[in-house]
């Protein structure tokens, strides 16, 4: 293409750079040079897409236990990252719970709960709950038939030895069932029900709360304490996959109880 009568630099030069370096690089102008911009924004809509998996019960009275996950990231978070280009991978934010989803809808496969059990993974959670906020659009069980809503979001991180149980905090009849859930499967981490408040409203039970749904949110606890939360370093190493177990075990008994037992706080 040769150089650019602004910049003095090839162009197509310059793009190949960027691709091979995977970050900005600053194009110089003569000093004093006058530029004329007419920008212009462009709309549109990418589609995305929720997963959903039954686990039918035996009963067929068209109630329901709800367990979710999101499955998205931050992607390049390019504004927040200083425009550096680093991939952010999401391992504990939010892999973690979405495998963990996995695990428990691998346990529940060969199973006949009486109520059935609807298994979410969750898209556009990190662009203001997108996913949860349209499938509580259009559920695929009516509000008032969900018996509870329980979410996974960042499972992996801060204390190896607690999880937080949030949004429990005005339901202690709740909170006391699912002490008894953790006493019966010799649950190894703590339940902590206090934390959790000021990240209530940014996870996707919210979505079903605002309808009136039971919710239990599933989280590592103590955000500030979580050095790699939205940036680069959110790789598999250093994830505390026991604790991820726990999780998981805590939320499958818990759905057990309500689907497969018939308890209720």
């Amino acid at each position: 293409a040769g150089k650019d009568d602004t910049f003095e630099e090839d162009l197509d030069d310059y793009y190949e750079s960027i691709l091979k370096r995977k970050r900005p690089k600053q194009l110089k102008a003569a000093r004093g040079l006058e530029i004329a911009l007419r920008p212009s924004v462009e709309e549109g809509v990418i589609p995305s897409y929720n997963l959903a998996a039954w686990v039918r019960g035996t009963d067929g009275d068209g109630e329901a236990v709800v367990i979710g996950a999101h499955l998205d990231h931050v992607g390049l978070n390019d504004w927040a990252d200083g425009g550096k280009m680093r991939v952010h991978p999401g391992a504990d934010d939010n892999a973690s719970g979405s495998a963990a989803l996995l695990e428990i809808a691998q346990a529940l496969s060969e199973t006949k709960p009486r109520e059935d059990i609807l298994l979410l993974w969750f898209t556009g959670e990190e662009n203001g709950l997108l996913g949860s906020r349209a499938y509580c659009e259009k559920p695929l069980v009516a509000h008032e038939q969900t018996l509870i809503m329980l979410n996974m979001d960042q499972i992996a991180r801060t204390d190896p030895k607690s999880m937080n149980l949030g949004g429990l905090w005005d339901a202690p009849d709740l909170e006391k069932l699912s002490k008894r859930i953790a006493k019966n499967i010799d649950q190894e981490l703590k339940l902590d029900f206090e934390g959790g408040r000021e990240l209530f409203a940014r996870s996707d039970h919210y979505s079903f709360f605002q309808k009136g749904v039971p919710v239990i949110f599933f989280f590592e606890g103590d955000i500030d304490s979580n050095p790699v939360y939205h940036k680069p370093g959110d790789v598999p190493a250093g994830i505390h996959a026991d604790k991820v177990m726990w999780v998981a075990r805590q939320v499958l008994a818990t759905a057990w109880a309500y689907a497969g037992e018939g308890q209720r706080p």
